[in-house]
C-alpha cells in the first residue's frame, strides 16, 4: 500500500527529466548547464509549492548515457561524428572563434567520455518509470548512473573551488591536459599580455 494505508492510491506526482549537469558547472557548456540548473530549481520550487496539495515532484538527474545523440540506429557509436556534424553546421566565423584545436579536443573527449564511460539509456527509462509509478512517497531527486549517484552527487557539497577543480579535470580532462582553449580566448589572452607588457615598459 501507499503512504495513505493499505489499498490507498499512490501519491500524485510530477516527474521532471533533468541532468546532473544542473548540479555541476562545466566550462564552455554554460548554456546547457544553466538550462538544467533552471530545470532543477523550478522542480524544487514546484515541489515546495505543491506539497500543500499532496502532490510530489521528482527530478531525475541522469549522467552520461548512450542516447541517440551518440549512438546510431544500427548500434554503432558516433560521438565524434555528432560533434563534426554540429561543427559543419556552424558559421565559419563561429568556427574561427573556437578553432580546430577545440574541435579535435571535443571529438576525442566525445569518444573517450560519452562512449567508454556512458551508461545504457534503459537506466534512465527505468528511473523515470519507477519515479512515476512507485507506491512509495515520491523522492525529491533520483540520481541515475553510478557516476551520478556516487561521484557527482557528492561534488556540489564540496567547497566551490574544490568541486570546480575536480569537474574541470574530470569532465574537461583532455582539454586541461592539452592546454586547449577556444581560439578567441587565446587571442584575447595574447592581447591582454601584450597590453600588460607595453604598460610595464612605459613605467
Amino acid at each position: 500500500g501507499g503512504a495513505g494505508g493499505e489499498g490507498a492510491p499512490p501519491q500524485p506526482r510530477f516527474v521532471i527529466n533533468s541532468s546532473i549537469a544542473g548540479k555541476l558547472p562545466v566550462a564552455y557548456l554554460s548554456p546547457y548547464s544553466t538550462s538544467k540548473h533552471a530545470c532543477d530549481t523550478y522542480a524544487a520550487c514546484l515541489r515546495m509549492e505543491l506539497q500543500h496539495f499532496g502532490i510530489g515532484v521528482t527530478t531525475v538527474l541522469a549522467s552520461f548515457h548512450k542516447t541517440p545523440l551518440i549512438v546510431a540506429a544500427d548500434g554503432t557509436f558516433r560521438g565524434a561524428d555528432y560533434v563534426r556534424k554540429t561543427w559543419d553546421r556552424m558559421a565559419a566565423s563561429k568556427q574561427a572563434e573556437y578553432g580546430e584545436a577545440v574541435l579535435e579536443c571535443l571529438e576525442y573527449s566525445s569518444d573517450a567520455l560519452l562512449i567508454d564511460f556512458a551508461w545504457d539509456p534503459l537506466r534512465v527509462n527505468e528511473a523515470l518509470v519507477r519515479a512515476a509509478t512507485t507506491l512509495s512517497p515520491p523522492e525529491a531527486e533520483v540520481y541515475c548512473g553510478c557516476d551520478s549517484r556516487y561521484v557527482m552527487q557528492a561534488l556540489p557539497r564540496l567547497p566551490a573551488f574544490l568541486s570546480e577543480w575536480v569537474v574541470e579535470r574530470y569532465l574537461n580532462w583532455y582539454g586541461h591536459r592539452a592546454g586547449v582553449k577556444p581560439a578567441a580566448v587565446e587571442e584575447q589572452l595574447k592581447q591582454l599580455a601584450g597590453a600588460r607588457d607595453s604598460k610595464e615598459k612605459t613605467l
